[in-house]
């Protein structure tokens, strides 16, 4: 079996080196293009009273801005571990982590991803869960 391209998870607030590690070495044993991908999103905070509404609009978008910095710090660190040793591409989405792995993932032939604390992983904002992606 072979693959030509390699989607691979970076979970947006864990260390990414171990798993970029293991990215590039499945990218040289098969001549396969790299791709890096992270996906998080900022829930739409609820608010009872009228007024709260521009509040709660405001912290959302300072959540999404926070995410927006992080992908690009993201970006820059995968390039900086890769360090053009295979093909690369990056893509990084606001969107639930878990919608935006199954969406992208028609773009590889195959998904590598990780569960840090085991099959379910947390907050599904910013971290896939691995049997729900798996699911889809």
């Amino acid at each position: 079996m072979s693959y030509k391209s390699i989607l691979l998870n970076l979970n947006i607030d864990g260390p990414i080196e171990p798993i970029t590690r293991i990215g590039v070495n499945l990218a040289k044993r098969f001549d396969a293009r790299l791709i890096g991908f992270c996906a998080a999103d900022a829930p739409l905070p609820v608010t009872m009273a009228p007024e709260g509404a521009a509040i709660a609009a405001d912290i959302w978008e300072q959540s999404r801005d926070e995410i927006r910095r992080r992908l690009t710090s993201l970006n820059g660190e995968f390039d900086g571990l890769v360090a053009g040793a295979v093909k690369t591409d990056w893509h990084g989405d606001i969107e639930n982590p878990n919608h935006a792995v199954a969406r992208r993932a028609r773009m590889a032939d195959i998904v590598v991803t990780s569960a840090s604390q085991g099959a379910s992983t947390g907050d599904p904002y910013r971290t896939v869960d691995p049997g729900s992606l798996v699911l889809r």
